[in-house]
């Protein structure tokens, strides 16, 4: 978020600032052995996603498989993070982070917090942490509620099967926790909620991607190649009235924003930021996921770098050649996971249409076909390695596509 109210755009620190500090403090951590990373009290979903890179780039460059926790805190009874996210939302942005636990901690007391831990252990496929503030603070800032008050609140956490790891955060003492034991004797834990059968991708709230759906409506006047109007307020730069086009599909039903810079005369990276980061500002367009679509990786990796929620690569391109492009893509997921890359291929038939084969294209360069013309329009792959979710369409006179939702 920007501490310049008159400039929304800007970022008092970037995505890689923070990265860079997290990575420090991670791998100073993982040097004194310690037996977990636990990220708690997360506010603002981007910070986090920062720190989760790093911890697992970490890790993995130290030859550690330590678990990571994490823990968020709300901002109000609202039910939302302070960056603006729901908890479904929440959940879809940190979901290629391999997770042991999520849970909620501060926020306020234990009474308050049951709802909130309901709906994660409702929908979270991990085990789930609580803990919650001696109550809420008073007019001094120090907290009433007693070791025993405060056990009666928790208690409801563990009958009904919420949590499987309490604590206490601002106000609690050795004492408040001592009366968790007996809470404890004899009680189930909670058993993860399975993992989700739909994609779900997220801007300030969730949006689940199922069959049922039908169609996801997907804005693409925020394209500079697409419309001329906005490729003119770019160039201008008024952002403002820009910002009324993308206000304006959301409006009229749009679930999925598209955003395009890449035209000769802009500096795409620079234009991507600075938009991504004003939509950031406007919680009425950034509720709904954002499609980053760019033939420019360098565009690509810094839009995602902007947004918060799980959002959608689009046009990533082939203009340059099959090997350039996945020697791209393979320098990309070196660089962050172990993952096959997937990419469908065109191919002419008969001479009056046409139709896309998606070929899996593993590291030593072999090529499966898991989608072909054989199968039917409105088949589904869901990607083991990336759980990335792939829909193939057959059709002719270039209405073919291939669409899929990777991970953001």
């Amino acid at each position: 978020m920007s501490p310049d109210v008159s400039n929304p755009a800007y970022r008092a620190v970037t995505y890689k600032d923070v990265y860079k500090e997290y990575k420090e403090q991670v791998e100073a951590l993982i040097d004194s052995g310690v037996d977990l990373i636990l990220f708690e009290t997360t506010f603002d979903t981007l910070n986090v996603k920062a720190g989760l890179e790093a911890a697992e780039t970490a890790l993995k460059e130290k030859g550690k498989d330590l678990p990571i926790m994490l823990s968020l805190t709300l901002s109000a009874l609202g039910g939302r993070t302070l960056s603006g996210q729901t908890l479904g939302a929440f959940l879809a942005s940190v979901q290629h982070i391999n997770l042991v636990s999520i849970g909620l901690n501060c926020s306020f007391g234990a009474a308050d917090m049951k709802p909130y831990l309901a709906e994660l252990a409702k929908h979270a496929p991990y085990f789930i942490s609580a803990y919650p503030n001696a109550g809420l603070p008073n007019s001094f800032g120090t907290y009433d509620e007693t070791p025993e008050k405060m056990a009666v609140h928790v208690k409801p956490f563990i009958e009904e099967g919420l949590v499987n790891i309490l604590g206490g955060c601002c106000g609690t003492t050795p004492a408040h926790i001592a009366q968790y034991p007996a809470l404890v004797k004899g009680a189930k834990p909670h058993v993860p909620a399975p993992e989700p059968d739909c994609l779900w991708l997220s801007g300030l709230e969730l949006l689940e991607v199922k069959k049922e759906n039908n169609f996801i409506n997907i804005g693409e006047r925020c394209n500079v190649a697409g419309s001329r109007k906005f490729l003119r307020l770019i160039k201008e730069g008024n952002y403002e009235e820009a910002l009324t086009i993308a206000r304006k599909q959301v409006e009229d039903g749009a679930q999925v924003i598209e955003i395009n810079m890449d035209d000769g005369m802009l500096d795409a990276v620079k234009e991507m930021t600075t938009f991504l980061n004003l939509v950031a500002s406007e919680p009425d367009i950034a509720r709904v996921p954002v499609m980053i679509d760019s033939s420019k990786w360098e565009v690509i990796e810094e839009g995602l770098m902007c947004v918060q929620g799980k959002s959608i690569v689009n046009s990533i391109s082939l203009k340059e050649g099959e090997e350039v492009f996945l020697a791209d893509e393979m320098n990309y997921a070196d660089a962050n996971e172990d993952c096959s890359i997937i990419y469908g291929e065109r191919t002419v038939e008969d001479g009056d249409g046409f139709y896309y084969e998606l070929l899996k294209i593993g590291k030593d360069g072999t090529r499966e076909p898991v989608l072909t013309k054989e199968d039917q329009a409105g088949s589904y792959y869901l990607d083991p390695d990336t759980g990335s979710l792939y829909t193939f369409v057959y059709g002719k006179e270039g209405r073919n596509s291939l669409y899929y939702s990777s991970e953001g």
